[in-house]
């Protein structure tokens, strides 16, 4: 097998394995162009392009730039001055001018999945295991969180924060095909905020889904978009589970730090609108932030108990290159770049990457490690669970109690 090309799409966490990857590519064959895109190449494009198994790098929506490159290469044209691409040739970088967003999906060709193995279409959910497809209705993002890279993205569009999606036709065809292609039976949906759409417009999509769709689906959302009508509708149409992003509890550290502008009145409103319907509902929490303290964390565990969030999903912050609190953290000396293996976050969601002078690194493992049952059971045993923060005895205690009352129910 000699290609012609080889691609590959990386967040910052993958970045690591995709270099390890190319540079066994160019020791096969170091003439085979390699290009990378993926929202890192928006985050730290000079820094991938130093890298020396990385030719070249698309930042933007890689459709019309890949295009015109296999065109190039297979007519062997000159390919440097594709807009959306840097190419790296004879020393010399070709800093081409940004795409547009893409505007019109549904000229897209359908998702092919025969590509990949036969087992990455199944996972797990509720302890059953589905043959599963990812899929995507709408791009974009609306919201400018200072621990995301999501506004890093809207910086290079002239802050644009728009919204596009398949039409709802083009969606469910496309969706049909898979499901037949592949024996379907469950879907996830990785739109960033899935209910930001009208709501005539979810209704077309959630009748049509059930009628010629029908499988069971799970969504992420954020609070603010979240709608009685809305959620009746996801319900009718077979939702398992929506996930909305909160990450803390504190009202004024959301809004200052964060910069994720929702209120904890909408956020609890959202989550038991979902709740009545029977969804699963998901909280993602972070914790590990900059200038946290641990009262913060305390109003996350109420905000999750008074919510009745049936699964809080808990995990660390990492400062991601191109977001806000990574320049924060970095100019306060809380974070140490040189920890990043080949210029990219080595992600684990287990530890404190921070260092935070209000909160030892114990102390965080501690609360990470019991979260749950902080937000699960009664208040009066708040005082044993904080004692199995530390305590390995204890810790079993709370456990095994935890699990033994998970069972009953």
């Amino acid at each position: 097998f000699k290609p012609d090309l080889i691609l590959v799409s990386t967040l910052s966490q993958e970045f690591g394995l995709s270099v390890y990857l190319l540079r066994i590519a160019k020791e096969y064959d170091k003439d085979i162009p390699t290009l990378m895109g993926g929202r890192h190449c928006y985050s730290d494009p000079d820094g991938a392009l130093s890298e020396g198994s990385i030719d070249m790098i698309c930042i933007g929506e890689g459709e019309k730039p890949l295009s015109e490159l296999i065109e190039c290469l297979s007519e062997k044209r000159d390919y440097t001055r594709i807009q959306g691409l840097w190419v790296k040739r004879e020393g010399k970088v070709y800093r081409n001018k940004l795409n547009s967003y893409f505007k019109d999906l549904d000229t897209l060709p359908y998702l092919d999945l025969s590509i990949y193995d036969e087992r990455q279409f199944y996972r797990i959910f509720m302890g059953k295991i589905y043959r599963s497809v990812d899929y995507v209705w709408k791009r974009g993002c609306f919201e400018k969180c200072g621990y995301c890279q999501s506004e890093i993205v809207q910086e290079w569009h002239q802050g644009d924060r728009s919204m596009r999606a398949y039409s709802v036709e083009r969606a469910i065809e496309e969706l049909e095909f898979l499901k037949e292609k592949h024996q379907l039976e469950f879907v996830r949906f990785h739109d960033e905020t899935f209910l930001a759409v009208p709501a005539k417009v979810l209704e077309s999509f959630a009748q049509q889904y059930q009628e010629r769709v029908n499988l069971p689906f799970v969504v992420d959302a954020a609070p603010q978009t979240v709608s009685k009508i809305k959620v009746e509708l996801l319900k009718e149409a077979g939702c398992q589970s929506i996930s909305l992003g909160c990450e803390s509890g504190n009202e004024e550290f959301r809004y200052k730090v964060l910069n994720k502008r929702v209120d904890n009145k909408t956020v609890t409103k959202a989550f038991l609108m979902i709740n009545e319907q029977n969804i699963r509902t998901v909280m993602f929490v972070l914790i590990g932030f900059p200038f946290e303290r641990r009262e913060y964390i305390e109003d996350t565990i109420k905000l999750c108990r008074n919510a009745n969030v049936a699964s809080p999903n808990i995990g660390f912050f990492y400062p991601f290159k191109g977001s806000k609190l990574r320049g924060v953290a970095e100019k306060n000396g809380w974070f140490d770049p040189n920890i990043e293996v080949n210029g990219t976050a080595q992600y684990g969601r287990n530890r404190p990457l921070v260092s935070n002078p209000n909160i030892t690194p114990e102390e965080y493992l501690g609360i990470f490690r019991t979260f749950l049952f902080y937000c699960k059971l009664p208040e009066e045993m708040f005082d044993e669970i904080r004692e199995a923060e530390t305590d390995e005895n204890a810790y079993k205690r709370v456990r095994d109690l935890y699990l033994s009352l998970n069972r009953i129910k």
